[in-house]
């Protein structure tokens, strides 16, 4: 069992782990969400810190290793066979890729980690968190913080399945979402098409308001016309609404009464309104992730939810938050809440890893290479910072939050070498897709001799 040094930093106490919540502002975090902050005063990491979030660059790091993949993990092992001890402090890591589930134990009292690796059952993904949990004997009671990096999202949005979303938005602006960019994306390819709009133009209403680029409301908003369109949205079975107004970065006012009415009119469906996911001026991609935050916030705010009930229903009572696109964590609420934020959520962990690693080891230069069962991320780490940006696209829609910078291809090694290491016992699917894994052809073919 590998013993570690603290976790990032030379710290003696968990309370030296604590971030003031506006160094997360300072750094791209959303603003207090109507008076609720999104990261509560002093919120830990899983490993401590990140310290790429520091406005400080000079706190001594610990040297040394940190991960220990392969580790037999027994948590009884971490306490030298005293067993677990009323009290102690135990934080899990959780991250769902395509082909395993991925959990690390980190014990804060005796600062040692293991790992542990199952696969993902795709009919019902808070199992295999469970399972790996029981694998790694860790009762769920003992577990007092649960991070979790998940891509629940991301696929929610390549697989086309996200709710039935409409607009609201400026009279005359309809179309923003149609038109976007004026350039051409593959340049030499004269048969390329953008992708669609996640919403249909039957869809994209129109309201007779205006705020001006200088943040004074010319028109407010009617409370009949909001009534009308929340009418018309009820017939065609609408399940979220995305709010976008012009120049809603420079006064929220409009908007927000928007949202109110439609929640008063439509207390079943999502409203997100554009000044909270990205209160930042260039229309057509705050536009766009407004929608893509409405689109995905059903399947998102449904898992955590359930992925909440499981843990209670076994137990548990450990905080549970949600990795953010930019390396940092959200509360499940707040995540429910601002889903746009977690369409890198799964990547991220990794990629911050590495900055850790390039910061400890004195390497700042670094190229993160995350190979999982279906795709292969890449990001780069300069001067021990992760490569961060405001320019991210999901599918071809812009995605305007504040994320890691990841480049990612549909290649995989999850498909293959589960067969040749374990001899085509275990239950993957190298396709990631379906309610039951797929059987690997070798371990068809011997169970159906010629």
């Amino acid at each position: 069992m590998l013993r570690l040094p603290p976790p990032l930093h030379l710290l003696k106490s968990p309370s030296q782990f604590l971030i003031p919540e506006e160094q997360f502002l300072l750094h791209g975090f959303p603003p207090p969400l109507n008076g609720f902050s999104l990261l509560r005063k002093s919120t830990p990491f899983l490993f401590g810190p990140i310290p790429f979030l520091h406005k400080k660059r000079d706190i001594p790091l610990a040297a040394g290793r940190w991960w220990a993949p392969g580790v037999a993990c027994k948590i009884r092992n971490l306490l030298d066979g005293r067993g677990l001890e009323e009290g102690t402090l135990l934080w899990v890591g959780v991250d769902i890729g395509g082909t395993f589930t991925d959990i690390v134990v980190y014990d804060e009292v005796t600062r040692q980690i293991c790992t542990v690796k199952t696969p993902s059952l795709h009919e019902n993904l808070t199992r295999g968190i469970l399972t790996g949990l029981q694998k790694a004997d860790t009762p769920l009671p003992s577990v007092s913080r649960l991070v979790h990096g998940t891509t629940i999202a991301t696929n929610t949005v390549l697989e086309g399945k996200g709710a039935r979303t409409a607009v609201v938005t400026t009279k005359g602006f309809r179309d923003v979402l149609e038109l976007g960019y004026g350039n051409r994306v593959v340049l030499y390819n004269l048969t390329y098409r953008k992708p669609p709009p996640l919403v249909a133009r039957p869809l994209r209403l129109e309201v007779n308001e205006r705020t001006l680029a200088d943040g004074r409301v010319k028109k407010t908003v009617s409370r009949p016309e909001i009534g009308r369109l929340a009418a018309r949205f009820a017939e065609e079975g609408v399940e979220a609404v995305a709010v976008c107004f012009l120049h809603s970065y420079g006064n929220r006012k409009n908007e927000e009464r928007a949202r109110a009415l439609l929640e008063d009119f439509l207390p079943e469906v999502f409203v997100t309104a554009s000044a909270e996911v990205v209160p930042e001026f260039r229309e057509y991609e705050r536009f766009s992730t407004t929608v893509l935050n409405a689109y995905v916030a059903r399947s998102v705010s449904r898992y955590l939810e359930r992925l909440q009930q499981e843990l209670t229903k076994g137990g548990g009572n450990a905080v549970l938050h949600v990795m953010t696109s930019s390396g940092g964590v959200m509360s499940t609420e707040v995540a429910a809440r601002l889903p746009a934020h977690l369409l890198l959520s799964g990547p991220a962990g990794g990629v911050t890893a590495a900055g850790h690693l390039a910061l400890s080891t004195g390497e700042r230069q670094l190229i993160a290479y995350d190979m999982g069962g279906t795709s292969t991320d890449v990001s780069l780490v300069l001067g021990g910072t992760p490569s961060m940006t405001t320019e991210g696209e999901v599918l071809g829609y812009p995605n305007k939050v504040l994320q890691m910078e990841i480049e990612t291809i549909g290649a995989g090694g999850g498909g293959a070498l589960p067969g040749w290491i374990e001899a085509a016992s275990s239950p993957w699917d190298p396709r990631a897709q379906g309610p039951t894994p797929v059987r690997p052809a070798m371990d068809v073919e011997a169970s159906n001799p010629q």
